[in-house]
């Protein structure tokens, strides 16, 4: 292989290169210029171009010295040198060696490991090489089987450093990326956080209103009758006849209609007097007065006539009797009693 002094590399042969190596990059470490075989080399964290000799002389550990051939792994029976700490095959070095050992790249420190040789000093040492050296001198340099082997072994520790170099480089990407979803998702959790606060702090701050407890009873008598604790309905005739369906309207809060609700469902008539009469203090309705019997007036009573009774029975007469019978045997009163209207066709 021929080096040519424009930087590109043609084999021995008339035929025409087949690849070239861009022109001229000195080198990192020494700044050579006469070479233009750079390599890519990861050393200590930083990523250089150096040429073949700095890159074996900043890793002697990962060849041998002597032959240039790359370790997989470092020989145990290799023999080792006093200086670089490189390991040499034991058939390299022979077993002539006396004392510490020091391989031939601590022998010349100073001299460059790749040499190519010039055409005029190839032809010399091979004179059979010299018909296909025709026309090819002066600054022509020639890379003997010595030097191939050289550069073949900076090149395999060159592949390897940039193969770890890109191994760390995607775990690195990986560790960035997996830290990246765990901040992403804390910052999702605390805006979450931060809305629910908001929310807390606007539902404290908005005025509570005062929601009114409105209480109505409302019993089908008849064709319209109508027995309520609002007083606004009320008649001087008699109760007419009672419709079997009976409606109960209760309005207010939830614990309001919890209690009068159970009361109506099945209790005793004491259990709906008192529920309503609790809906009624709490409501704080003014009404003043009390109605006459006449106009169907007082309380209903506290351990007589179920409302069950009244809601079974068609007959008015039967209905009237009860009606009159709870009010006259009546013996206790509340301050805040439920009255019983009627409507009539009479008038109000």
């Amino acid at each position: 292989m021929i080096i040519k002094p424009d930087g590109t590399i043609s084999s021995s042969s008339s035929s025409p290169p087949t690849s070239s190596i861009p022109g001229q990059t000195t080198c990192g470490e020494c700044g050579v210029e006469d070479f233009r075989l750079l390599h890519h080399l990861r050393h200590r964290t930083a990523f250089r171009r150096l040429c073949t000799s700095c890159v074996l002389r900043f890793n002697p550990r990962l060849f041998c010295p002597s032959c240039f051939a790359v370790y997989a792994s470092t020989p145990s029976s290799g023999v080792s040198c006093s200086k670089c700490k490189s390991s040499s095959h034991p058939e390299c070095v022979g077993a002539n060696y006396v004392g510490p050992y020091v391989c031939p790249l601590c022998v010349n420190p100073k001299s460059p490991v790749f040499f190519p040789k010039k055409v005029k000093d190839f032809v010399n040492e091979n004179p059979e090489a010299a018909k296909e050296m025709i026309g090819r001198s002066g600054d022509y340099r020639v890379i003997d089987k010595r030097n191939a082997k050289i550069l073949l072994a900076a090149a395999k520790i060159s592949a390897e450093s940039m193969s770890k170099a890109a191994m760390a480089a995607r775990t690195e990407a990986e560790r960035r990326a997996k830290d990246a979803a765990y901040t992403r998702k804390r910052a999702r959790v605390a805006l979450e956080h931060l809305a629910y606060l908001v929310a807390k702090e606007k539902i404290k701050k908005r005025p509570s209103s005062a929601s009114g407890v409105r209480v109505g009873a409302t019993v089908g008598v008849g064709n319209g009758s109508t027995v309520g604790n609002s007083g606004s309905n009320r008649s001087n005739g008699a109760v007419g006849s009672l419709n079997p369906a009976a409606v109960m309207r209760i309005g207010g809060g939830a614990k309001d209609e919890g209690e009068v609700g159970k009361a109506v469902r099945g209790d005793s008539s004491s259990e709906v007097l008192a529920a309503l009469n609790a809906v009624e203090l709490r409501e704080k309705d003014k009404i003043s007065g009390e109605s006459s019997p006449a106009n169907v007036g007082g309380v209903w009573p506290l351990n007589d006539a179920d409302p069950m009774d009244i809601e079974e029975t068609e007959e008015p007469n039967a209905v009237a009797k009860i009606i009159k019978e709870a009010v006259r045997n009546n013996t206790r009163f509340h301050t805040q009693p439920v009255k019983l209207s009627s409507n009539v066709s009479g008038g109000q």
